[in-house]
């Protein structure tokens, strides 16, 4: 079963786990009744997008988030306050029951969402999928720092694709636990090492969801444990006001079925 309030709660620890949800959008998942838990401004933003597709990834990964949210604040939905910094990064105002400040991002690629929630500290996610059509090369001499794009021509070719990703989540990771969008580009900093400090320090671990995809979480402080959890049930839930039985709570390949840390 999914854990529940206050489990989910008392699971983050005081400050030193970070909870990763991942979701897909899948055939049978009414977009019209998850859209009903959205804000106003939420909705106006969803319908801004000028393809349907967008439309239907954005209200999916917004709808999931507030149903992840829910969990820990032990509360409706559609009643969570969640405003916007300077550069659109999602901010949660509400506290959790117990008075604990939550901090969670968000990113979608196609059918996948994932969710990042932390308790006390700010955090940053990405998910990205691995297109091997992306010319690495121009891109990494454009946009990394001399020292990634040098070890990544070192790498033999078919390690490197993976590489340029997985450095890739790493920063974009950073920049929006940040939450500062491009005032440090992309080449103002080196994210090879575990560890970056740009403002505060952060800590940065790589993980995968589903096949063909890889993500990064940055949490600032002390390093990460994660724990990945399955958002689809709690979906489904939200659907039918009742979970699958034998869903496991977890939510990564077999082979990547453990903690992160």
């Amino acid at each position: 079963m999914v854990p529940k309030f206050p489990d989910l709660l008392l699971g983050l620890g005081k400050e030193d786990r970070v909870h990763i949800w991942h979701a897909t959008l899948k055939p049978g998942v009414s977009i019209a009744d998850l859209r009903r838990v959205l804000s106003r401004d939420e909705i106006l933003r969803a319908e801004g997008y000028r393809f349907e597709r967008d439309r239907i990834q954005f209200t999916f990964g917004r709808a999931v988030a507030r149903i992840i949210l829910a969990r820990y604040l032990s509360a409706d939905p559609a009643t969570i306050h969640i405003s916007y910094g300077r550069h659109g990064k999602p901010e949660l105002r509400d506290k959790s029951a117990a008075g604990t400040p939550l901090f969670f991002n968000i990113s979608r690629k196609r059918d996948h969402i994932v969710v990042a929630v932390a308790r006390n500290r700010s955090v940053g996610v990405d998910i990205e999928y691995i297109d091997d059509q992306v010319s690495v090369s121009a891109i990494a001499n454009t946009y990394f720092q001399l020292e990634e794009s040098a070890y990544l021509q070192k790498l033999p070719t078919a390690e490197r694709l993976r590489e340029f990703y997985r450095i890739w989540t790493r920063k974009e990771a950073i920049l929006k636990a940040l939450g500062t969008g491009l005032e440090y580009p992309l080449d103002s900093f080196s994210a090879l090492q575990d560890t970056v400090v740009m403002e505060a320090t952060w800590r940065i671990v790589n993980f995968e969801t589903a096949p063909g995809y890889i993500g990064a979480v940055a949490i600032n402080d002390d390093p990460p444990t994660v724990d990945f959890y399955c958002a689809d049930p709690l979906v489904t839930e939200f659907q039918t006001s009742q979970i699958p039985v034998g869903v496991l709570d977890r939510c990564v390949t077999p082979e990547h079925r453990q903690t992160y840390t």
